[in-house]
């Protein structure tokens, strides 16, 4: 079977030359479909499950619980249980996705051009009429932040819709490309697979929509012509350039990224131990029906309730005292409980998470106590911008590469700008005793003086920071003199006597 490569060229070659496949070739062709079908149904049971999770599918979720429940319990059991998903993914994602907690700050600069605040004229880019009018950029943004945590590569494709440009993100493993063997980021093939529906027919066509330096075309599975997707020569419009960016954040080849398995692992554990603990409130709630001797059949009909006595007769003194009731099973509810906040608790320590962090009743603390907590994430999201910030750059100039391609001449932006990109600094604001201790500590080291504390914390300028310095020295002074005790120093000579003087 040819390699992957070799079919895309002789696909190529043929579609250039105008040639039809012969029959041996299109079967080949579409035998090599099939394998990379059944190969990416294999593949997508991994990466694909954490994706559905991520989307709140609660019905994968509970079909994944009872085939993971029916591995310890008896299936014809856990066929009856009720499960109450709780779906830590996105809490999780959102968690580690701290780059984007707040929205960054766009501008644009000429090559090599320190960037000014009031560079108003290379704003006109993001506004109303700009490339970007029909995307909210921090939200797709965020949007591939949360889907890169989650899978191992993304890939945002620059589409124009409208006369404006959006992106559309293409995940694994829906994708196959061929890279390009000097820069795995970088790509000689790209392809996705695509299913449109036909205006004429108004029937699905399945496929693969190819993006190579020279061509842009859908390869319908089953015809030996492909169509052009730009142009009708199947051309690349870009000249050579794949309006694709990979987003890469994990260099891993784990399918599940970052500790993933122990994050479902974790969920299951937790939604299982849901299921039991709702078995045992319904037990010690209603009761389980308990029998001795009372004779009954199966298929027997036993009305219960104040309104439906039940009868006992036929019964001699000889035969055992019958008896009937409702059992209530003493299951340990708050163990189960303390089970699963313990198990919540340690899901996202691989991650860098703190213990103890998923809790809704936690007490609130102060600022520097949360900066303590998170600090190991505070360090991924460092890590996280310097890779955004490269991203984003990429993503704009492969934007302005396909905007300039559609737009008026007149609107074209020049080659020369360069974005910039801000992210502001997450906070922990501190509470009045721990901001007065920072600079106690501070005073004390002789890093600080009471001067620097007023026109940092009260806004004085240093004139009037070193007055009211003076003057609380002055005070402080006072109040000690004030509150000192008399009393007399061994040896120290009384009032009226000179040092050294003896009676």
């Amino acid at each position: 079977m040819p390699s992957t490569s070799e079919l895309f060229d002789k696909l190529f070659e043929s579609a250039r030359k105008g040639q039809k496949m012969s029959v041996g070739e299109t079967m080949i062709y579409l035998a090599w479909l099939k394998t990379l079908e059944d190969r990416e149904k294999a593949e997508m049971s991994a990466a694909q499950r954490l994706v559905d999770w991520y989307q709140r599918d609660r019905e994968q979720i509970v079909a994944h619980l009872r085939l993971v429940a029916g591995k310890t319990f008896p299936q014809n059991e856990t066929k009856e249980w009720q499960f109450p998903v709780l779906n830590e993914v996105p809490r999780t994602i959102k968690r580690l996705s701290l780059a984007y907690k707040k929205p960054a700050t766009r501008k644009l600069a000429r090559k090599g051009e320190e960037l000014k605040p009031d560079a108003k004229e290379y704003e006109l880019v993001f506004g109303e009429n700009g490339m970007y009018r029909h995307i909210k950029i921090d939200r797709k943004m965020k949007e591939l932040d949360r889907f890169s945590t989650l899978l191992n590569t993304v890939h945002a494709e620059v589409v124009p819709r409208k006369g404006a440009i959006d992106w559309d993100i293409r995940l694994r493993p829906s994708v196959m490309i061929v890279e390009d063997p000097d820069d795995y980021l970088n790509f000689v093939k790209f392809a996705y697979r695509w299913a449109p529906l036909d205006p004429e027919t108004l029937k699905t066509r399945v496929g693969w929509v190819v993006w190579t330096a020279e061509h842009h075309m859908f390869i319908v599975d089953g015809e030996d012509k492909p169509i052009g997707m730009s142009k009708d020569d199947l051309s690349n419009p870009y000249a050579g350039e794949i309006p694709v960016v990979t987003v890469r954040k994990l260099e891993l080849d784990d399918y599940w990224g970052r500790f993933g398995a122990d994050l479902v692992d974790g969920i299951e554990a937790v939604n299982l131990q849901l299921a039991n603990m709702w078995e045992n409130a319904f037990l010690q709630t209603h009761g389980m029906r308990f029998t001795i001797n009372c004779g009954f059949t199966e298929g027997s009909v036993i009305k219960q309730g104040p309104k439906h006595g039940v009868d006992l007769d036929g019964l001699t003194a000889d035969d055992m005292r019958p008896e009937f009731g409702y059992v209530k099973p003493d299951n340990d509810i708050p163990v189960v409980q303390d089970l699963i906040k313990f198990f919540l608790d340690t899901e996202g320590q691989g991650y860098g998470m703190p213990a103890g962090g998923w809790s809704e009743d936690q007490v609130p603390e102060s600022g520097f106590a949360k900066f303590l907590k998170n600090i190991e994430l505070l360090e991924n999201r460092d890590d996280d911008v310097q890779i955004w910030e490269e991203i984003e750059q990429q993503l704009f100039d492969k934007s302005r590469m396909v905007y300039n391609a559609y737009c008026k001449p007149s609107e074209k932006i020049p080659e020369d700008l360069e974005l910039r990109v801000t992210y502001p600094e997450i906070s922990f604001p501190e509470s009045p005793t721990e901001k007065d201790t920072r600079w106690m500590l501070r005073i004390k080291a002789g890093l600080a003086s009471l001067v620097d504390y007023y026109m940092q914390e009260e806004g004085l300028d240093e004139e009037q920071a070193l007055e009211r310095a003076k003057k609380v020295a002055k005070h402080n002074a006072e109040i000690r003199e004030a509150a000192a005790p008399e009393y007399e120093l061994p040896g120290s000579p009384r009032p009226g006597e000179e040092d050294g003087d003896e009676e």
